[in-house]
Parts: C-alpha cells; sequence; structure tokens
C-alpha cells in the first residue's frame, strides 16, 4: 500500500484510508514511506513473503524499519487509525503476531525528512 499522507489528517488518516480503499479480494498490504527511497526491492519481497496473514517488519541492525506489511485480519485496525501516531501501535497490541526479518538492508531506517538527509542520499546514490 503506497499513499501520500494526507494534508489535514496525518500518516494513521493515510493509512486508514488507503486500506479503506482495497477491493475485498486484498490478502495483505505492503506499506512504504514515499520518504524511504533507498529500500531494496528485494528487501520488499522478503518482508511480503514473511507477512502471510500477520505483520512482518524489516530489522537491520537491531532496529526495526520500514516497510511494514499487514495480513488482512488488521485492516480492521488499519481503517480505525487517525492522526500522527501511524500503526505502531498495532504492532504493539499484536506483538504475537509480528515477525521480524533481517535485512541486510540499511535503507529500511533511511528517512528523507530534511535538507541534511536528502543530501546524505544525493551523496552515497548519485556520486
Amino acid at each position: 500500500l503506497i499513499g501520500v499522507e494526507l494534508a489535514s489528517g496525518g500518516m494513521g488518516k493515510s493509512l486508514a484510508a488507503g486500506v479503506a480503499a482495497l477491493p475485498a479480494w486484498v490478502e495483505g498490504a505492503l506499506v512504504c514511506l514515499g520518504d524511504m527511497p533507498l529500500v531494496r526491492a528485494a528487501t520488499m519481497d522478503a518482508v511480503m513473503a514473511a507477512g502471510d496473514q500477520g505483520i512482518a517488519v524489516p530489522v537491520f541492525d537491531g532496529r526495526r524499519g520500514h516497510p511494514v506489511f499487514f495480513g488482512r485480519r488488521f485492516f480492521g485496525a488499519l481503517r480505525g487509525l487517525g492522526g500522527d501516531a501511524g500503526a505502531r501501535a498495532i504492532l504493539a497490541r499484536h506483538a504475537g503476531a509480528v515477525r521480524e526479518v533481517a535485512a541486510g538492508d540499511p535503507g529500511v531506517l533511511v528517512d528523507v525528512d530534511d535538507a541534511a538527509s536528502l543530501a546524505w542520499v544525493r551523496e552515497r546514490v548519485f556520486s
């Protein structure tokens, strides 16, 4: 599920709207953040494969990152989100359903949130 954060509603509302728009036959959603351009396609594949009907999250250097996969059974909880909180509370509430996927991909932790982080990414990708 790739979406654009709704200007007035925050990440939670964006996730809720994206999940609500999915057709009934969809079995899971991979939530990818638009400001994380270095995530490798192979990492996305591994997270989706590990998700099955649960939740899967990549881990690099002991830290959880993105993208995160949610099986259909979590769509109701995602549709109930609002504000800037995102889905962290869902992961905490359903900790037993979360599968951590070892990722040799530092891109799962790299957010481009400001000019300095954009410069850092440009330096590593285009030099």
